[in-house]
């Protein structure tokens, strides 16, 4: 079984996206990867699993963070959606953790 099967966060499942294609119209799965697309893009989704005692989302955010130089939440928000995304807290995720 694949480690992130079942674990996106209000996204299709593989089985719900190939059975209801029409109705994730911005989601598409490539080599067993979610990515939400949108004009062109696309957006790694990230999957709710945790690597140790810490979400992906963390890792991401706390990396994401560190790489711009503590330039706050906007930047780092505008950074991580350039690449990836999860939902539906991604927003609040990122301006909560970077005050």
């Amino acid at each position: 079984m694949d480690a992130t099967e079942g674990q996106y966060r209000d996204i299709p499942s593989d089985i719900e996206y190939r059975t209801r294609r029409s109705e994730f119209e911005h989601f598409q799965y490539i080599d067993r990867l979610m990515y939400k697309t949108e004009a062109r893009t696309y957006q790694l989704c990230v999957p709710d699993v945790f690597v140790g005692s810490r979400r992906v989302w963390e890792i991401l955010l706390q990396q994401a963070h560190s790489i711009l130089a503590h330039l706050g939440s906007k930047k780092t928000l505008e950074y991580l959606c350039s690449e990836v995304w999860w939902q539906p807290e991604m927003v609040s995720d990122v301006t909560h953790c970077i005050l």
